[in-house]
């Protein structure tokens, strides 16, 4: 109940009853909006977010030199590449339960020195188990970054601005993936004369930011972070969180998302170069996705109203779907077109998908951590799956149309799936 002649924001705190089965419904302070802390944390994270695009796309480039120079076969090549999405199949959930815990600026922070030490490790490679634990390393900090962005947005960011803030920290990893794939071979290698020295400029790179976030990174001080809890009651918590319907599609969906975007932009520019272009020309090319990626994360989470999303979740699957298939097809402007398409719609697919889950009545502020997990635990047994798939079909067809049409073929049942998600 709320007396008229009182301003708005001094409602009457209400007292909800617990749901059943540990699952409860959430509600939080709404955030603070005198100065604009909430604008430079989003812009800290951002940069975490974009030191994640950087060193995920990090190997891509250089692909037929590692291959070369560790003598290792393409379809181990692609074990490696999915290295980390491995790890997170076993870390993203508990993951969600840190962040949960300790709050975001240490969360965050731990995960950049994570992500840098692996970008390191990467240069000290020297042959496929040691390069392999040093991918998969990125597995412990990426989570912590990908799962705290949301969480940010949602403790930070009142409801109806939720999707322009999650737009925003979701052009991050296009950003970074854009400037790794053009400057790798015309910029960074002629430069340092070596993959080795780039990955080693790249960890630098991520210290540099990492320092960024320690030095002016802070949490909310308003009764909006979530007190510990055992980790078995966090378990029976996510295990609940699984039984309701729309957090059950949106896991799935998850997985088919991961496929997709993790087996094409992993392999993308051995693509390019598969279909006779140069080093330096795949790492353009491959960089264009990326490029449009930022208008359609800028622009496809607040395209419409919450009760919208899932609709609007399905077109952006079909669309992907339907590029992935012109870029396994094509040459020219069919395949420039097929690649615009596919990075304006599916950049900001994983904040669609965060966006859903937070908006969930049992999920909200408070449980997006141990939501998020269960979603990058399950999405990223797509994301190890994707690189492994093309990596294999590589070596067993000779070439990538086979392992594009399944991607495609997965991106159609997603969009079929979405359109099942009530409001």
């Amino acid at each position: 109940f709320m007396d008229e002649s009182r301003p708005a924001d001094q409602l009457l705190h209400i007292e909800y009853p617990r749901l059943p089965r540990a699952v409860e419904k959430v509600g939080v302070l709404p955030p603070s909006e005198t100065g604009n802390p909430r604008w430079l944390m989003l812009a800290l994270t951002w940069a975490a977010y974009v030191c994640f695009g950087y060193i995920t796309a990090s190997l891509a480039p250089f692909v037929t030199l590692i291959v070369d120079d560790l003598g290792i076969s393409y379809t181990q090549m692609g074990t490696i590449l999915g290295a980390w999405q491995l790890v997170y199949i076993f870390f993203a959930f508990a993951a969600g339960s840190i962040v949960d815990r300790v709050g975001v600026r240490r969360a965050i922070g731990v995960g950049l020195l994570l992500v840098a030490l692996s970008a390191f490790m990467r240069s000290q490679a020297s042959g496929f188990e040691t390069l392999f634990l040093a991918v998969a390393l990125f597995g412990l900090g990426g989570p912590m970054i990908s799962i705290g962005a949301p969480k940010l947005v949602s403790l930070w960011f009142r409801p109806d601005a939720r999707g322009g803030a999650a737009g925003i920290y979701a052009t991050g990893p296009s950003v970074g993936s854009i400037v790794m794939l053009s400057t790798a071979n015309s910029v960074v290698l002629p430069a340092l004369g070596h993959w080795r020295t780039a990955m080693t400029f790249y960890a630098l790179v991520v210290v540099a930011v990492a320092v960024l976030w320690w030095l002016l990174a802070r949490d909310r001080q308003d009764g909006t972070a979530t007190p510990a809890e055992p980790p078995m009651q966090l378990l029976t918590v996510g295990i609940r969180l699984l039984t309701i319907r729309n957090v059950a599609l949106i896991v799935v969906i998850g997985v088919i998302y991961f496929l997709i975007q993790h087996g094409l932009s992993n392999w993308l520019p051995k693509i390019l170069e598969h279909g006779g272009m140069t080093p330096a020309e795949a790492g353009f090319w491959a960089a264009m996705p990326g490029l449009v990626g930022i208008a359609g994360a800028l622009i496809i989470p607040r395209a419409g109203p919450p009760h919208l999303r899932a609709y609007l979740l399905a077109a952006q699957l079909l669309v992907g779907a339907v590029a992935v298939m012109l870029i396994s097809q094509s040459t020219g402007p069919i395949l420039l077109a097929g690649l615009l398409m596919y990075g304006f719609t599916l950049s900001s697919g994983l904040a669609m998908l965060m966006l859903l889950l937070m908006e969930i009545a049992e999920v909200g502020s408070r449980r997006i951590g141990v939501a998020g997990g269960l979603l990058l635990t399950f999405g990223e047994i797509g994301g190890f799956g994707g690189p492994f798939l093309m990596g294999y079909l590589f070596t067993q067809t000779g070439g990538f149309v086979v392992g594009l049409t399944i991607l495609s073929a997965a991106g159609l049942m997603a969009a079929g799936l979405a359109l099942l998600i009530r409001r």
